[in-house]
């Protein structure tokens, strides 16, 4: 503001010079037209207190006013604020700049909790947030991208940071656990049968097109069939198909099986108060009902691994 003050006195200064000069030649040489103080930005007639006042050379009733720089009273901008400069070299503080945060009054750098990153280094991270720290931008990592999961957080999933992505183990029906340090372990949470296995929507026992699920393991998409023909192990309340193929099949093998809790009596289920059934079909003899707890009473917790009710 300063500088603009002294070329403002400088260019009144120098059309003087020139209007003098151009009154001796004036015989000799077309004059040339002089500017007005309008347009040399003169346009006021008073200037409010507090402020610089400049006057036309041509006209002393036209001012120029200068920047009022009430409010503006520090010899220096604070470290790590944001701050306007008066035409009087003082400044005044706006607040903090950015990476900064207030902390009574004072700006301190903004530590970015959660963004464990300096690059977007993250293989496989589907999203990124971004979080200036200081002079330094900060990033975390908040999904994985299509055909990966988590396979670690920052923590314990405090900020959902996510450290690693492994390609999604497609289980029927996933669930996972965290520990201490943020390593996730995935697992078949509910449902028993094989992952998806099939490449392609190629087995020949499967009702149609339209009875697949499917699921992204990396960039490969992997299919299962989820509504077998009749006679081949499509169970009353859902399909479950051949672990080792995916595919459908004629024997009561991978119906309901023990590994995953059922049995065929459902009068020796300790501390449960409530089970599920499942359709166990054999080839040529129809079907039969398995169960398995759904509920335990007070003093047990399900067991997933063993589908049982311990006590607690």
């Amino acid at each position: 503001m300063r500088t603009t003050i002294e070329n403002r006195m400088r260019i009144g200064a120098s059309l003087f010079v020139i209007t003098f000069s151009f009154s001796i030649k004036a015989n000799a040489e077309t004059c040339a037209k002089v500017p007005t103080c309008e347009e040399l930005g003169y346009t006021g007639t008073s200037c409010s207190s507090g402020t610089a006042t400049l006057k036309c050379p041509f006209d002393q009733s036209k001012v120029f006013c200068a920047q009022d720089c009430k409010g503006f009273d520090l010899d220096n901008c604070p470290a790590g604020a944001s701050c306007e400069q008066c035409w009087n070299k003082k400044y005044k503080k706006l607040g903090c700049a950015d990476g900064y945060i207030n902390n009574n009054g004072s700006c301190e750098i903004n530590s970015c909790v959660g963004y464990t990153r300096t690059s977007q280094d993250v293989s496989h991270c589907g999203g990124y947030q971004e979080c200036q720290s200081g002079s330094t931008k900060k990033y975390r990592c908040y999904t994985c991208e299509a055909g990966y999961v988590v396979s670690k957080y920052s923590g314990y999933r405090i900020y959902n940071t996510v450290e690693s992505c492994i390609a999604n183990p497609c289980y029927l029906t996933m669930g996972s656990s965290a520990d201490t340090e943020g390593n996730v372990t995935y697992y078949d949470f509910y449902e028993y049968g094989a992952r998806y296995q099939l490449t392609s929507k190629s087995d020949p026992n499967c009702k149609n097109s339209d009875s697949y699920d499917s699921c992204q393991s990396g960039s490969t998409i992997y299919y299962r069939c989820r509504g077998c023909m009749s006679g081949y192990g499509d169970h009353l309340y859902r399909l479950y198909s051949e672990p080792a193929t995916g595919k459908c099949h004629t024997t009561g093998d991978y119906d309901c099986p023990a590994s995953k809790g059922w049995q065929s009596d459902s009068s020796s289920f300790t501390g449960a108060v409530s089970t599920e059934s499942c359709t166990r079909y054999f080839a040529g003899f129809g079907y039969k009902y398995w169960y398995r707890p759904t509920e335990c009473g007070d003093g047990y917790h399900m067991n997933y691994k063993t589908f049982r009710c311990d006590k607690n």
